[in-house]
């Protein structure tokens, strides 16, 4: 038994342009979330002030 055969193309050029434009995007968003860690840890370590009431 013999099965189909199916020949495929691809076109780089759009896939380059696609890989540049995520990149762009990873860094981007990459430099956001580590300062947004950042400030969430500091905020953490922070000690929090006691409440009206909790002594």
């Amino acid at each position: 038994m013999r099965g189909r055969t199916h020949l495929c193309r691809l076109a780089p050029a759009p896939l380059a342009r696609a890989h540049q434009w995520l990149a762009f995007y990873e860094g981007f968003w990459t430099t956001r979330l580590d300062v947004l860690d950042q400030l969430l840890r500091e905020e953490d370590a922070r000690p929090t002030p006691a409440a009206e009431g909790d002594a």
